[in-house]
């Protein structure tokens, strides 16, 4: 989700949108609360602080990917079976 913010700052600046102004879309936030998913929050923290957004990380959850497996894997399998399907 980092990622975003990054694209969506850099689309701001191309269109002239200046620190400030992009500080201001912020400003009705009280902070982020980050969900660490990978075991990196310091790495995670230091991306959100070059954003610029005014915004701190008020709380970190450790949540992982555990959940999330099951999920992805099922949806690999049902990828697969609808190429096989397309393939005959």
């Amino acid at each position: 989700m980092i990622g975003f913010f990054i694209q969506f700052k850099e689309k701001a600046q191309q269109e002239n949108i200046d620190e400030d102004a992009f500080c201001k879309l912020f400003n009705g936030l009280s902070g982020i609360a980050l969900l660490d998913t990978l075991g990196e929050p310091e790495k995670s923290k230091e991306e959100i602080e070059k954003l610029h957004t005014g915004l701190k990380v008020i709380e970190t959850k450790k949540i992982g990917v555990d959940k999330l497996k099951p999920l992805l894997l099922e949806v690999i399998q049902l990828n697969k079976e609808k190429k096989a399907r397309c393939k005959d």
